[in-house]
């Protein structure tokens, strides 16, 4: 499993300085124009200290195997990935996924709304590996002395809704056992939540998973573990008091919700699962509610959202009714 370190300039020169210098002739054939060594570690550590865990090394186990250099431009509208290397000997194994992976895990806490970077236009590989990532190449321009593509990826997720997939309560079951492995003792409870636990309810195809704590702890108790099973921590998500926030998947396949099961939310969230699961007069009214908003609001996640949100805490105040809970 691919891990990641925050580049010290100094410590990592011997690392960082071939990294670029190779991603450099490999791109443009030569290191003609490529600068002096200098210069470039003092450009990394200015980024070093605006965005530390943008500049990143790549390990597998103890070996090193590439390197990021990501940054925010224009007030943070757009996430620019300066350096996007793998070691040669790494390229085509599956590992430039995984580096991407982490690229737009970094940046989606910014909500930047597009992804951009050069490539030399004779780079036929990287191109195509971009390209599979989502990139398109918006035009062209030159750099150094070179022709380069500005390629560009639109980070405004489009919300979709599919078709109910018998598959997800299987799917919800393999991922709780894999959870439980990984967690044991630390959880009280594992439910699946969200559209995806409603049988016949179309919904987004992402597996929604709730873990239930007898009292809420920091979340750096489940990072690394999550992180074995492809999951990130999102703590711009987050609140620390009360919810932890993991996703994983490019595109994302699968939330999370890390919660103590006196919480309201924790309880919401059963509510309004077992309501819909009851009442399937109540499932074809949500689901034609959120094939509106995805229609109006395809590239804004959060105006879908808040769009739910009346018929949700509806739905929830009849099923406390139900349960005499009021």
């Amino acid at each position: 499993m691919v891990t990641f370190c925050a580049i010290d300039p100094e410590r990592d020169r011997a690392l960082v300085i071939p990294h670029r210098r190779d991603s450099f002739v490999v791109s443009f054939g030569s290191d003609e124009g490529y600068g002096r060594d200098e210069d470039y570690l003092s450009w990394l550590s200015m980024r070093c200290e605006q965005f530390p865990l943008g500049q990143v090394l790549a390990y597998e186990g103890r070996e090193c195997i590439g390197q990021l250099e990501l940054t925010l431009r224009e007030g943070g509208q757009m996430g620019y990935v300066n350096l996007y290397y793998l070691r040669p000997e790494y390229r085509g194994r599956g590992y430039g996924k995984q580096l991407h992976e982490y690229v737009e895990q970094f940046f989606r806490p910014f909500a930047v709304q597009r992804l951009e970077l050069r490539v030399a236009k004779t780079n036929a590989r990287a191109i195509r590996f971009y390209e599979k990532m989502g990139f398109e190449a918006a035009y062209e321009e030159g750099m150094r002395g070179h022709e380069v593509y500005r390629m560009r990826k639109d980070m405004r997720e489009k919300v979709e809704i599919t078709p109910y997939d018998p598959a997800w309560p299987a799917l919800y079951e393999a991922e709780r056992e894999s959870l439980l492995k990984e967690l044991g003792g630390d959880v009280a409870a594992i439910e699946h939540i969200g559209s995806t636990s409603v049988p016949g309810l179309s919904a987004k195809p992402i597996l929604d998973i709730q873990i239930g704590l007898s009292e809420m702890v920091p979340a750096t108790v489940f990072e690394e573990r999550l992180q074995r099973l492809g999951y990130r921590h999102q703590p711009g998500a987050d609140d620390p008091n009360r919810r932890h926030f993991f996703r994983k998947g490019v595109p994302r396949t699968h939330h999370v919700h890390i919660l103590t099961m006196d919480s309201r939310e924790y309880r919401r969230h059963l509510l309004f699962r077992d309501y819909l699961r009851s009442h399937p007069e109540t499932v074809a009214e949500y689901e034609a509610l959120k094939k509106d908003l995805a229609a109006r609001h395809g590239h804004d996640r959060g105006a879908y959202t808040d769009g739910k949100t009346a018929f949700i805490e509806e739905i929830v105040e009849r099923a406390q009714k139900e349960r005499g809970q009021e």
